[in-house]
Formats: C-alpha cells, sequence, structure tokens
C-alpha cells in the first residue's frame, strides 16, 4: 500500500483554508467599522453648541461615537467661541413698479423708460373693431435707438394678453405695429 498515495483533499477542505478567510473577513470587518467611528467623530466635531458649559475632554468625541443615544449636549463646544453669522434683515417681497404704461391702436412709438436687469411687460391686444384677425408686435430698442437684443411679442389673432420676461436692464423704448387696440404696461 505504499504506493498508495492518501487522496488529497480541495483546498477548501483544508483547515488552512478556513482559518486564512476567517482572518481576511476580520481584517475587512475591523477597518470598516474604525471608518465609520471616523465619520460620526467629524459629525460630532461639527455641531455647534450655544451652551455655556464646560468644554469636554478630549476623548469625549470617542463616548460620543459608542453611545449617541444617551448624550444630551455636543460633544464639543470649540465651534462655540465663533460668533454665528449675522442673518440678513428680513427684506419684503419685491413690488414691480410701472415702468412704462402705453395704449392705443395702429402704430406707436413710446418715451424712453429705465429698466433693471429683471423686469417685465404686459400686453393685451383686441382685434374685435379690425373685423378679422390682427398682428400684433412689439420691438425693443435701446435709447440711442439701435434694435436691443430682446424680441418683443408678435402676436397673430383676434386677441390676446400675455407678459414677457426680460433678464437685461437699460434704458429702452418700444415700437409698436398693430391695426388692434392695445394696451402695454412694462414693470420692474
Amino acid at each position: 500500500m505504499d504506493s498508495q498515495e492518501k487522496p488529497t483533499k480541495k483546498f477548501y477542505k483544508q483547515w488552512w483554508f478556513w482559518v486564512i478567510v476567517v482572518l481576511v473577513l476580520a481584517v475587512i470587518g475591523e477597518s470598516g467599522g474604525s471608518k465609520t467611528s471616523d465619520q460620526t467623530t467629524a459629525q460630532t466635531e461639527a455641531v455647534p453648541t450655544t451652551q455655556s458649559a464646560p468644554a469636554e475632554t478630549a476623548s469625549a468625541p470617542a463616548q460620543t461615537a459608542a453611545a449617541p443615544a444617551k448624550q444630551t449636549a455636543p460633544a464639543k463646544t470649540t465651534t462655540a467661541s465663533v460668533p454665528a453669522p449675522a442673518s440678513a434683515p428680513a427684506s419684503a417681497p419685491h413690488v414691480p413698479v410701472v415702468l412704462l404704461q402705453v395704449s392705443g391702436n395702429g402704430q406707436k412709438s413710446t418715451q424712453t423708460f429705465t429698466a433693471p436687469s429683471n423686469w417685465t411687460m404686459d400686453y393685451t391686444y383686441d382685434c374685435s373693431s379690425f373685423g378679422m384677425r390682427g398682428n400684433f408686435q412689439v420691438y425693443v430698442y435701446n435709447a440711442n435707438g439701435t434694435m436691443a437684443l430682446l424680441s418683443g411679442p408678435n402676436e397673430l389673432g383676434t386677441s390676446g394678453s400675455d407678459t414677457e420676461y426680460y433678464h437685461q436692464g437699460g434704458q429702452f423704448y418700444l415700437e409698436v405695429n398693430s391695426e388692434c387696440s392695445w394696451t402695454i404696461t412694462a414693470k420692474g
């Protein structure tokens, strides 16, 4: 029977394989657990406090991470000495001011108006007196006479109304081209 060798076991049936697996899992589990503890400590240290209690010892964050349910005050008071940012004074909501209000029929050039960086143009038109659908066009010009890079309404219909929103300030005037009766109000 000397010529017959013992059958070799598969590697996963060897005792030393399972010892290695357990050690590797223990190392992985240990390294994952310490990251969570570090993150909890970092979050605890960043919590500001308004209490005037004396600062706790440096080991307090580790205690906080171990028993967060029992803690009644933040672990560190080091951020208490940093002044809180001044709160912005409560401002009333912006109430739009009428910049231009004009009405008419046919073609018209308006007076110059100064608009802030955000403004609106409310308009209505009614072509019922024209007897059919009419065209309503508004061109926005800079005060110096050059066409602004802002397009105004261009409608074809019997009547309509809408609001155009603009995000460029400056001095402007409007050229209206329409067969219809119309009203325009610029607000900013």
